[in-house]
């Protein structure tokens, strides 16, 4: 089963839904209004998880700050990627899991053409990994000129749009495309128009881990996976702004 059919399944039985969430550790289960509050493993809070039983599972894991479906709430929880709990599932619940090895990678082409695309980057296969630790210099907020593009709060918050004071730019980490919570790449537009740009020499970007490679990444996989999965489609953009404009207006499947 794919993540739609798969889900499809678990709504036909909810208890299915609860084999999951036991397993994973969740608890103290409250049923009501089309929707399941339980606690996070290793927490004690009752509401602070909710699981809307509608045809996406949306699920918001509020002490983590999560809101997503189910499934990418069970990778936050688990430490655990898109295929590994795919896999977990289907193994919880006596499903065939042939299709979780199979199935298609949306990024497969895109990475085979990115070890390829010139000589300078042959030799490297990855980007260095970074904990979220390394966004704690920045400050929590969003400038003002990111809503004035277009951008919503919600989806600035949720891809972890930031500011740095000292050097006036909006900053946007770029999470790995394997490893979701690891930051690969932290890139900084700076705020100047044009012409202050062009009197003070300032670029207008700054990538503040200077031995990060785009071309072996793509900014908001993190997020946008689950959707191009489903979708089957994916939209590729230059810049950061339009996908965050993306996932304000549409479907959430660019990067």
């Amino acid at each position: 089963m794919q993540a739609k059919e798969l889900k499809e399944y678990i709504l036909a039985d909810i208890e299915r839904l609860y084999i999951i969430l036991r397993n994973a550790g969740f608890h103290d289960f409250r049923e009501r209004a089309e929707e399941i509050r339980c606690a996070l493993p290793n927490y004690t809070n009752p509401t602070g998880v909710m699981i809307k039983l509608n045809n996406s599972l949306n699920t918001s894991l509020f002490e983590l700050g999560y809101s997503g479906d189910i499934f990418g709430a069970l990778g936050v929880v688990l430490e655990k990627q898109f295929y590994e709990v795919m896999s977990y599932i289907h193994s919880l619940l006596g499903l065939s899991s042939n299709h979780v090895a199979n199935s298609f990678d949306p990024l497969a082409t895109l990475k085979k053409l990115s070890k390829k695309s010139n000589t300078q980057h042959r030799r490297i296969t990855n980007n260095k990994l970074y904990d979220k630790g390394v966004l704690n210099k920045f400050v929590n907020g969003i400038h003002a000129s990111v809503i004035e593009e277009g951008i919503s709060p919600d989806i600035a918050r949720r891809f972890d749009v930031m500011y740095d004071p000292h050097l006036d730019r909006v900053v946007f980490p770029h999470y790995d495309w394997n490893e979701f919570d690891k930051v690969v790449g932290i890139q900084g537009r700076s705020t100047m128009s044009k012409a202050e740009l062009e009197i003070t020499g300032t670029p207008k970007y700054l990538n503040y881990i200077k031995d990060y490679y785009k071309l072996l990444n793509l900014y908001g996989y993190n997020q946008s996976c689950q959707n191009i999965n489903d979708h089957k489609r994916i939209i590729l953009f230059e810049a950061e702004k339009s996908v965050l404009k993306e996932f304000t207006l549409s479907r959430g499947d660019g990067v």
